[in-house]
């Protein structure tokens, strides 16, 4: 049985961290937390003492982001 060229698997959810939240999006510690709070960037998850986000979340704001200035589909970070 032959599996087809674009069966996409679901990749697993993936969890990171703050460092690597500013450094995929680029921004500053206070302006990640101010995109937050103004509703324009994903909420991070509580996990015990730390803090993280889905990295299917951030990936998806990078996306929209590309997507409205018209590089839909770049791969930027």
């Amino acid at each position: 049985m032959s599996t087809p060229m674009n069966d996409v698997t679901p990749k697993p959810h993936r969890l990171i961290r703050l460092p690597e939240v500013l450094h995929r999006t680029g921004m500053s510690r206070s302006g990640l937390y101010k995109r937050m709070g103004e509703g324009l960037f994903p909420a991070q998850i509580k996990l015990g003492w730390t803090t993280v986000w889905l990295e299917s979340d951030v990936d998806a704001w990078i996306e929209a982001l590309l997507a409205s200035r018209g590089h839909a589909g770049e791969k930027s970070v």
